[in-house]
């Protein structure tokens, strides 16, 4: 992301949280996705992902 941004590139991204796949490591997620939107030009979100990042991160403040 960091080469594609530095090159102008758009970038798209779309966090996809699925439990099987990160069980417990939803702080993980929300890392992943809070670093990822730095580079993003267009963020699809489903309302699960939206209610993890933000509430996640609104109530770690």
């Amino acid at each position: 992301m960091e080469e594609a941004k530095r090159q102008q590139k758009f970038i798209s991204f779309e966090p996809n949280f699925r439990i099987e796949l990160w069980g417990r490591e939803v702080v993980s997620f929300i890392d992943l996705c809070e670093k990822a939107l730095g580079y993003t030009d267009f963020v699809k979100l489903s309302e699960e992902e939206f209610s993890i990042i933000t509430v996640m991160t609104v109530s770690s403040i």
